[in-house]
């Protein structure tokens, strides 16, 4: 979405109340919002766990996960458990000898679930590639990539293949880039982007590419080259994990550590941008393992770790809510300049304003077809400063040049269609 034309805030603004509560929502009706928030499942299925793997069986309409560790002093497993949208159910514990930190994707052209490697948290490490047909494992190969654990792998759809990156074999880190077509896997590239593991993958399917984000960097690769998409957005971190929503064509990704913080972000890939989506959700934690449930629109987390504390917990990432969220993305603070905010979570296609006042507040809206909504702004000068609209996703961008007496002011999103509020931003 391109930015709308420059304005300079205090010029040119509406700042009559009454006209500004008739025209702040216009519509009457009121479609769905598309954001995203986490809601505890279930605390019942697999045991506690770390480093498993998941993957989500479109034919099926079920998540497959497998393996991980109890800790990080071992207690290996080797069960395989799906998910069905209710509850977990055990359905092998035979199968590919014991591991974590294995990855794992659905190949929806041949209909199984693609293992490969992983180890044992003090023991061997594997180069063995596996496929679940629902209903057992069969070891398919033991050649192509070498032993190795901490890999990404996605599968691309358009053209058939996983795609495998990277990975650590406990002395050498690899930037190396495999593809399995159902029979063999084939080294394609051998330098690429970054020595790198513990990082992810996805498989864009709006834009038919693979994402990786490895490093604080986001690259994509389109079967021969990776290209370098963005340098900005989620920092650094390890045991992150990120799935692709098919529904609303954006990359999730959660969590992770960068020793010795621990991260509980949210954060959204569009193709073009990063956008942290703030709620409240699971503890801050890393190596959980996480998949799209296509079939029920959302993302599905499960264990992970915190302060050594090991999860059995089932969360879900809703692809509805009721926030629009705001990130400033920059200002001519201390003077006067241009600044810009970016959103995500609003009505798709909608109309969103951009509003200011002298600082945050809880006023509420007398009139019009907003009547009851709270804003987080006080009354003092409070105005539209500008409108855009937001993609099919419900992001967008805005700029607006602003004058110095604007700094220090507040800032709020308005979703004109379902008369919602984002959260409240200095100006500064």
């Amino acid at each position: 979405m391109k930015p709308v034309a420059l304005r300079r805030i205090g010029l040119a603004l509406i700042t009559s109340l009454a006209m500004f509560f008739g025209v702040l929502c216009p519509a009457a009706a009121v479609r769905a919002q598309c954001c995203g928030e986490w809601e505890l499942r279930s605390r019942l299925g697999p045991a506690a766990r770390i480093d498993a793997a998941m993957a989500y069986d479109s034919d099926r309409e079920v998540v497959v996960l497998f393996g991980g560790s109890s800790s990080h002093f071992g207690g290996d497993f080797g069960d395989t458990w799906e998910w069905d949208g209710t509850e977990w159910r055990l359905v092998a514990e035979d199968g590919p000898s014991p591991r974590a930190e294995h990855s794992m994707v659905y190949d929806s052209e041949r209909g199984v679930v693609l293992m490969f490697g992983g180890r044992l948290q003090y023991g061997d490490v594997y180069d063995d590639t596996w496929e679940w047909n629902g209903a057992q494992w069969t070891q398919v190969a033991d050649t192509g990539p070498s032993k190795r654990f901490g890999t990404a792998m996605a599968y691309d759809s358009a053209r058939h293949v996983a795609v495998l990156y990277g990975g650590y074999s406990g002395t050498l880190r690899r930037k190396d880039t495999w593809e399995w077509n159902g029979q063999e896997w084939t080294l394609i590239d051998n330098d690429g982007p970054t020595v790198s593991y513990f990082h992810v993958m996805d498989f864009d399917e709006m834009r038919n590419e693979t994402v990786l984000f490895a490093g604080g960097s986001t690259y994509a690769w389109d079967g021969i080259a990776w290209t370098l998409r963005s340098e900005e957005g989620p920092s650094r971190r390890h045991k992150a994990t990120m799935a692709y929503d098919s529904v609303r064509g954006v990359s999730v990704l959660y969590g992770g550590y960068d020793s010795p913080e621990v991260f509980g972000d949210t954060w959204e890939w569009d193709g073009q941008r990063w956008t942290r989506i703030s709620l409240s959700g699971p503890d801050a934690q890393s190596a959980h393992a996480m998949a799209f449930d296509r079939a029920r629109g959302e993302m599905l987390l499960f264990g992970g770790e915190a302060s050594r504390q090991v999860f059995a917990d089932t969360w879900a990432f809703h692809g509805c809510s009721g926030t629009i969220h705001m990130r400033s993305l920059y200002s001519g603070c201390p003077g006067g300049g241009d600044g810009a905010v970016a959103w995500a979570c609003a009505t798709p296609g909608g109309e969103v304003h951009l509003l200011y006042a002298a600082g945050p507040g809880n006023f509420t809206l007398p009139s019009g077809p907003c009547a009851g909504t709270v804003l987080g702004l006080e009354r003092a000068y409070l105005r539209i400063v500008d409108s855009g609209f937001s993609d099919l996703t419900g992001r967008g961008e805005m700029v607006v040049d602003h004058g110095a007496g604007a700094c220090g002011g507040s800032i709020q999103l308005f979703d004109v269609e379902s008369c919602r509020p984002s959260n409240v931003a200095i100006v500064e």
